[in-house]
């Protein structure tokens, strides 16, 4: 699926307003991969992070399922992770994990928030910018 990037926008505050209508708080939705560099193909999907403090309790079945509902209610392919801040600042500390490898590997990614607009970062200063 190849979407401009207003139509990309748009796809991603859908998808986050379908989480945050669940009672989840999203701090920051991260978007990377291939539709935050520009180079989707028609196949490609959105690659998301979404960020709450909601989620430091909640079990990853319960994740999953938020997660879950806020993409069939969206009707896009979206291929999203859930993690907590505390979540995030612990995974800085170790090797060999997906956010330490962004962290380290520069790469286009846009960061949303949904209290402070839209900023595009480099993923090299991505996790020092959410945190």
């Amino acid at each position: 699926m190849v979407t401009a990037a207003n139509q990309v926008n748009s796809i991603v505050w859908a998808f986050v307003a379908a989480v945050e209508a669940q009672g989840i708080t999203v701090e920051r939705a991260l978007l990377f991969g291939s539709q935050a560099r520009g180079d989707a193909r028609k196949d490609s999907d959105f690659d998301l992070i979404v960020i709450s403090p909601d989620f430091a309790a909640m079990p990853g079945w319960r994740r999953w399922e938020v997660l879950g509902k806020a993409a069939a209610k969206v009707m896009e392919p979206i291929e999203a992770l859930a993690y907590s801040p505390e979540e995030v600042a612990n995974a800085l500390q170790r090797d060999g994990n997906f956010l330490r490898h962004m962290h380290t590997n520069k790469g286009t990614v846009l960061c949303l928030s949904t209290n402070k607009g839209t900023v595009l970062c480099l993923a090299a200063e991505l996790l020092y910018f959410i945190i």
